[in-house]
């Protein structure tokens, strides 16, 4: 007689790089619409330890991102405008670590996600999840 096997294969999607059992968010986030061309973020730890995001995966000074169709969005009347995929190449192992408390802000106009003038006054929607991990030997 032939008993039937299951397989079962778990992925780790949006893992944190820290335990499992850890459920507390690390992170809240606001955005901020001037209204005038550009969105402003904040992102404040609420996590009593320092992690930290792939600096590919947070916007730079320019408020750009590579490849950040796959991350970063805004909504508008039901239309989405996904952000600009650059190329501003790799830094293996650049991060940027966030301390118990810290906030981090960013800028992004409204170019990166195509947002015609006319649209400027319309309510967004802004989709986006930064990408984390834990910090080295942490």
């Amino acid at each position: 007689m032939h008993r039937p096997y299951v397989l079962l294969f778990v992925a780790c999607v949006g893992c944190q790089g820290f335990n499992a059992s850890e459920r507390e968010p690390l992170y809240s986030m606001e955005t901020h619409d001037d209204y005038n061309g550009s969105l402003r973020i904040a992102l404040t730890s609420s996590s009593d330890r320092t992690f930290c995001l792939y600096e590919d995966r947070w916007p730079n000074r320019k408020g750009q991102m590579s490849f950040a169709s796959s991350v970063a969005r805004v909504t508008i009347d039901g239309e989405v405008h996904p952000m600009l995929d650059r190329n501003l190449g790799y830094c293996a192992g650049c991060l940027i670590e966030v301390r118990p408390g810290q906030t981090l802000h960013a800028e992004v106009p409204y170019s990166e996600f195509g947002i015609a003038e006319k649209d400027y006054e319309k309510l967004k929607e802004l989709s986006f999840k930064p990408v984390t991990t834990s910090c080295g030997s942490e």
